[in-house]
This record gives structure tokens, C-alpha cells and sequence, in this order.
């Protein structure tokens, strides 16, 4: 579970991608990115609990996600998971963790936009130094991923 890094992909910002198995594979690298991230999640969040999502993009939220992208089957309610973990985590007062789906999206699509779009709010923008697309299980959209990101392609690519 090694993050790939691909420079000069997003101008200040790192970009890495990562390829796990599971969730809980994810949870487990002891350091994804920089203090906060921008996260491009791929996963098929079908057969998780609610349990299990919250448990997960609760770990996440701590481990400094500040934006969380999330595509795939089920992707709206891995989103809505993230959204209850800021809330659970975070004053309410504070800024907030954007989320997104992209249910409708290529791909690619949901890539491009975590690299050129999603920027976090006030509050993490200045430590959110790295955007981390992670592929939950499925090798082909790893494959469609590094691909696409070694074309350097999400700069040049309009949505």
C-alpha cells in the first residue's frame, strides 16, 4: 500500500494515488498526504453498513481529510457518511469538510475535479497541501486512474 505521486499535476498541490483492498486498508496507512487533503475516493460502498462507513470516514475525517470526493456505487451515502463525521468530529461552529458525489460522472470526471476543482474552506486551505485518489478493491479503475493521471491530463482536460 505505497502512494504513487505524480508532480506537476496540480501546481502547489501533491497528487497521489493509492490502491487497497478494503476500507479499513486505507485507514490503515499511517500517513496518507500533508496535515489536510483533498480526498478522491473510488469504492462500492454496497455492502457496508452504516456502522462501518461511519467508522471509516470517521478515521479519515481525523486523519486530516478536508475535502472528501466520493465515487462509485453508493457514493451518496459514503458522502452523507463524511458529512456525519465532520459533524461528529468538528464543532459545528467551525467550517466545514466539503463533500461531493459524482454518481452520474465518469471516472475521470471525479478525478479531474478533485485535482482542479476541490478546494477545501478557509479554515484547512492553507494546510491541505496534496489531493489523495484512492481506489477502494477494483484494479481496473486503478489502472483507468494512473493512466490518467501519468498523461498529466487533468490539467489540460475540460469538465
Amino acid at each position: 500500500m505505497q502512494i504513487e505521486y505524480f508532480p506537476d499535476i496540480a501546481g502547489d498541490r501533491r497528487v497521489g494515488l493509492v490502491f487497497v483492498q478494503t476500507l479499513a486498508d486505507l485507514v490503515a496507512i499511517p500517513k496518507l498526504a500533508t496535515a489536510h487533503f483533498v480526498l478522491v475516493l473510488a469504492a462500492d460502498a454496497r455492502g457496508s453498513s452504516d456502522t462501518a462507513l461511519h467508522q471509516f470516514t470517521t478515521d479519515l475525517v481525523t486523519k486530516g481529510v478536508s475535502y472528501a470526493c466520493c465515487w462509485g456505487p453508493d457514493c451518496e451515502r459514503m458522502e452523507l457518511s463524511f458529512d456525519w463525521a465532520d459533524i461528529t468530529i468538528n464543532d459545528p461552529g467551525d467550517d466545514v469538510i466539503i463533500t461531493t458525489s459524482h454518481p452520474d460522472e465518469a471516472w475521470r470526471e471525479a478525478i479531474w475535479f478533485g485535482v482542479t476543482v476541490a478546494f477545501p474552506t478557509d479554515r484547512y486551505a492553507a494546510e491541505t497541501g496534496s489531493v489523495v485518489i484512492a481506489i477502494v478493491g477494483n484494479d481496473s479503475w486503478a489502472a483507468q486512474a494512473r493512466e490518467y493521471l501519468k498523461e498529466e491530463v487533468p490539467m489540460r482536460d475540460e469538465a
